[in-house]
């Protein structure tokens, strides 16, 4: 099978979840052509602005996206792939992705075209217009699949996250990490607030991250302004004993976010809010918390009783390891979908 497989157009987590996907993809034999859409986005703006100093702004950036964008059409006629699969693709312009779907036609070629929409249900309005132009696509959240196709009729898979194996594993004993508490996300106010209300005395943590306020900060001190990439998440993680973990909020989610699976895996027990996957996949092995009160009591808890921490997190690790991975989902969930669309 070849496959022609198209990054996001932004280098942030998603990327992480493309790199991750196209090594699960090859180590599974498929002829794997990678198209990370950044990059190309990136050659054709040094490129345009090297040639034409002078050119205004919106001038730049219309070029920059109409020469990436081509370039997919391109590849595309160099590879002959039997799929394009794109990960995220909320980057690509939506007349883009209509050509591609479109072109076949034109180019006198069968390939299919699909989608890893991996911000449901966020976005799921957004991922709306590309299920137009797309013969089927994965979600990541179980009930935006449902949502999409409700009669069972379309080719609509849930695709949960993962963990990769080559990242996210441990290697530190349970009480011998640097650090007791770790969290790396956005600070919203609500999340600022949150953590200001919680006693942090006698317990090491470590925050990475970025104000979304200018007006809000942090009182506790172990901040870091800034912003870490997976490997050097998933090496925070092995070093910490707890990880806080936040969901953007959703009227109607059930998945998780990347990061429950991946803190396991490298040896990290998540504290999280209420997701029903977390639940259904997790059992009581991942605490739960509603407000800093419950955050404050699970932390004291959790870092005095380490034998009941340690057996959480192999409860927790027994669940998924084997079964989640992106291998996992490349041989059982991926590859028996586009089989049956190519047949």
């Amino acid at each position: 099978m070849r496959i022609l497989l198209v990054a996001h157009g932004a280098n942030h987590s998603t990327y992480d979840i493309y790199r991750y996907y196209a090594k699960a993809l090859a180590d599974a034999g498929i002829e794997l052509t990678t198209f990370p859409y950044h990059m190309a986005m990136d050659y054709h703006h040094r490129a345009i602005t090297s040639m034409y100093p002078d050119m205004k702004e919106n001038d730049v950036l219309q070029k920059t996206v109409l020469g990436a964008s081509r370039d997919i059409i391109s590849q595309a006629v160099l590879s002959q792939p039997e799929h394009i699969l794109f990960v995220g693709g909320l980057a690509v312009p939506q007349y883009i992705s209509a050509a591609v779907y479109n072109m076949r036609s034109f180019l006198k070629t069968s390939y299919r075209v699909g989608y890893i929409f991996t911000e449901s249900p966020y976005q799921d309005d957004e991922q709306e217009f590309y299920m137009n132009y797309s013969d089927y696509a994965f979600f990541n959240d179980k009930y935006s699949a449902e949502a999409y196709n409700p009669d069972g009729e379309l080719y609509v898979e849930y695709l949960p996250h993962s963990y990769a194996k080559e990242v996210h594993y441990p290697y530190h004993e349970i009480d011998n990490q640097e650090h007791d508490v770790v969290f790396c996300g956005t600070l919203y106010p609500e999340r600022v607030n949150f953590f200001n209300r919680i006693d942090w005395t006698n317990v090491d943590v470590k925050m990475i991250g970025n104000y979304s306020d200018s007006n809000t900060r942090l009182t506790l001190n172990g901040f870091v302004h800034g912003t870490l990439n997976n490997i050097q998440l998933a090496e925070l993680y092995r070093n910490s004993k707890l990880a806080i973990n936040f969901h953007r909020h959703a009227e109607n989610a059930y998945s998780a976010n990347p990061r429950i699976r991946e803190a396991v895996m490298c040896g990290c027990l998540p504290i999280s809010d209420y997701r029903k996957e977390i639940e259904d996949v997790f059992g009581d092995s991942i605490p739960f918390v509603s407000n800093s009160d419950e955050m404050s009591d699970a932390i004291r808890s959790l870092l005095d009783n380490p034998e009941e921490r340690k057996n959480r997190l192999s409860d927790a690790q027994k669940r998924i390891m084997n079964k989640d991975s992106y291998d996992n989902r490349v041989n059982d969930i991926i590859l028996p979908l586009l089989r049956e669309v190519g047949e």
